[in-house]
């Protein structure tokens, strides 16, 4: 393999972070303190979940909604009341496993520890009847001219109920970094500043990294002749995407409905996609289906949704569309110690063992960490739901 000196590379990337650029204050000029309740009821057995939080500041560094705990949180199904507990801060949980039917009302109903009062709509479930018929990958050439490749959905009501679609994605994808080897650095002294070079500790060549998308993907067939979804693109990757590197799984979850819900979603989707907090789609109060009962006047954000959901999961290699393989562009290299001293780039963990002891005629060669080490990538223990 060619030796590359890659200092070059740390150079542009100082330079860069350190040119003068006039720092921009976002800070928040007005700031409304809010609940939020997010809450879906689906027609699966399930132990069924509601979220109370807060919002917080754009400028807020902890930028993380404030958990809302020990509220007394219930859903009211005709003449059965079904209750929930606090199973972590700001998560509730219902004490017993049930499913969404149809023909049923519910409401959701939350008071919180000062006495403040919530109440949703009475919805119900639109229909049950939707399934996804396929799942499938594709290997093509966007509207944007970018090779790649397209995941697409088909899925059909033959009662044409559902009509109102949302989508919700987690991608999973495998990392196996090129330039691994069974040594690493292990830092023995921070002051003075020791390492010696051994067998690593962790697995550290393959490794896993999980996606969950920012909000749903919204489709109709209201102006379709029958209530069926055909070649919906759920997700495009790029050729050159990390994605791609190894293997790949997709999991699909969509749900029906009501045209409320869909409504709300679909406004969602259409802020989040702005591109921009400067954008002329400004963020602004989106209306939910939940109220306060003590004062009519306080803005509430969430919904509460009612929806059949169905999902699926797939898995493909990345060399089943791209047999040449994934090109990590990656170099092993001597850090220039007069640069960068190796001991800097060790201790802030930005490179990664290769060869070479550091004694004579040995010089201690690395690559850059995400080159030999998954763990910069991604998580090294193995989802359950994984399948080679």
């Amino acid at each position: 393999m060619k030796k590359t000196v890659f200092y070059i590379s740390f150079l542009i990337i100082l330079f860069i972070t350190n040119s003068c650029i006039e720092e921009f204050n976002a800070a928040t000029t007005e700031f409304e303190d809010a609940i939020v309740i997010e809450a879906s009821l689906t027609d699966q057995l399930a132990f069924q979940k509601v979220l109370l939080s807060r919002t917080f500041k754009i400028d807020d560094t902890q930028n993380q909604l404030e958990k809302v705990s020990g509220a007394n949180v219930r859903v009211v199904s005709n003449s059965t009341t079904y209750t929930f507990s606090e199973t972590t801060s700001g998560t509730y949980t219902s004490d017993i496993q049930f499913r969404a039917e149809l023909d049923t009302d519910y409401q959701l109903l939350v008071t919180t520890q000062n006495g403040n009062e919530y109440q949703s709509e009475v919805t119900q479930l639109r229909s049950d009847t939707s399934n996804i018929e396929n799942l499938y990958a594709v290997r093509e050439i966007n509207d944007d001219g970018v090779d790649g490749v397209s995941i697409y959905l088909d899925s059909f009501d033959p009662s044409g109920n559902s009509i109102y679609y949302t989508l919700d994605i987690q991608e999973t994808y495998q990392i196996i970094v090129p330039l691994w080897v069974k040594d690493g650095f292990h830092i023995t002294s921070q002051d003075p500043f020791l390492f010696n070079i051994g067998p690593r500790t962790q697995e550290e060549r393959v490794c896993y990294n999980t996606i969950n998308a920012k909000g749903r993907l919204v489709t109709n067939t209201s102006l379709l002749s029958e209530d069926r979804i055909s070649r919906f693109l759920v997700k495009f990757i790029p050729f050159n995407d990390i994605r791609l590197n190894s293997r790949y799984s997709i999991l699909v979850k969509q749900y029906t409905n009501t045209k409320r819900a869909y409504d709300f979603h679909e406004t969602l989707t259409d802020l989040s996609s702005s591109g921009s907090i400067f954008s002329p789609v400004q963020p602004g109060f989106v209306a939910g289906n939940i109220v306060s009962v003590n004062n009519p006047n306080e803005r509430v954000l969430g919904f509460f949704e009612v929806a059949s959901i169905r999902e699926e999961r797939m898995f493909f290699n990345a060399e089943d569309f791209y047999p040449e393989g994934f090109d990590w562009n990656c170099r092993v290299g001597l850090p220039p110690e007069t640069t960068i001293p190796l001991s800097t780039l060790i201790r802030t963990r930005k490179v990664s063992y290769f060869s070479g002891s550091g004694g004579a005629g040995s010089p201690i060669e690395v690559v850059f960490r995400r080159c030999g080490d998954c763990t910069k990538s991604g998580s090294n223990i193995k989802p359950n739901f994984w399948i080679d």
